[in-house]
């Protein structure tokens, strides 16, 4: 399996990815995505968790963070070819990508646009707290909802928004825009089947996720036909920030042998 992704430069590469630290020594560049409404702060943090021999980058989206004032993009073919072509840029070396509910099938599709376009695959892709790309959602659609219901929805399901963050009228003005067009992104989203990955694949869980369950992450072993495991945590959808160091121990651990 070739894992080198054949570089390509891009003029606004540093538009979509997002590195908290250069580390032009490193081995190996591990990509990020966070989950809906969330930009590179999600992931910041992982940074000085990581072993000299990885880089991070994080993925940012039209209208997160620096990008705030861009128009939020409602659909995964709208931001897919402007990451492929960012990751790209990134050095010659092998490539790890990991991402969280939202973020987790947006890196799904950028491997399989990356093996489009350059005929290599990541190295290991990291899927968490999203059911398999293949799976149907089984959850009503909430991006048409008011602004109130859908907040409503979104804590209802997995706690997204903070009361704190909720209360604060200026804020959600912000943020709610972002949030509405990362969950139509995901109601929106229609598998196409395509050959399998071949890279392997590990899927990330909370036991205490009320949204994804066990099957369902269990269930993308079905996108490749390299090695694939499932890692349960303790926690809900968002255990990723209350478990961080515990997470990336984890994904070091799993490239050990290749870092």
């Amino acid at each position: 399996m070739n894992t080198h992704i054949r570089r390509s430069p891009a003029a606004d590469a540093d538009k979509w990815l997002v590195c908290p630290r250069r580390n032009p020594a490193a081995r190996l560049s591990l990509v990020c995505f966070a989950s809906a409404g969330h930009g590179p702060s999600m992931f910041r943090s992982w940074s000085p968790l990581l072993p000299a021999e990885i880089e991070l980058s994080i993925a940012q989206l039209p209208g997160r963070e620096t990008r705030w004032n861009e128009k939020p993009a409602t659909g995964l073919a709208q931001v897919i070819l402007g990451l492929v072509e960012a990751v790209r840029s990134l050095p010659a070396r092998p490539l790890v990508l990991f991402g969280h509910s939202l973020g987790a099938l947006i890196a799904f599709e950028v491997s399989r646009a990356l093996r489009s376009a350059t005929g290599a695959e990541p190295q290991h892709l990291f899927v968490s707290a999203h059911r398999a790309a293949q799976l149907p959602n089984r959850h009503s659609r909430i991006s048409d909802l008011g602004d109130a219901e859908f907040v409503a929805a979104v804590n209802g399901r997995h706690g997204g928004v903070p009361p704190d963050v909720a209360a604060n009228r200026e804020l959600m003005e912000l943020m709610l825009p972002s949030l509405k067009a990362d969950y139509r992104m995901f109601e929106d989203y229609r598998f196409e089947a395509t050959p399998l990955l071949a890279c392997p694949v590990t899927a990330f869980g909370g036991t205490a996720d009320r949204y994804i369950s066990q099957t369902e992450l269990e269930s993308w072993r079905e996108q490749t036909w390299g090695a694939f495991s499932v890692r349960m945590f303790d926690g809900g959808h968002f255990f990723v920030n209350d478990l961080r160091s515990r997470v990336v121990a984890t994904i070091v651990q799993g490239l050990a042998v290749s870092v």
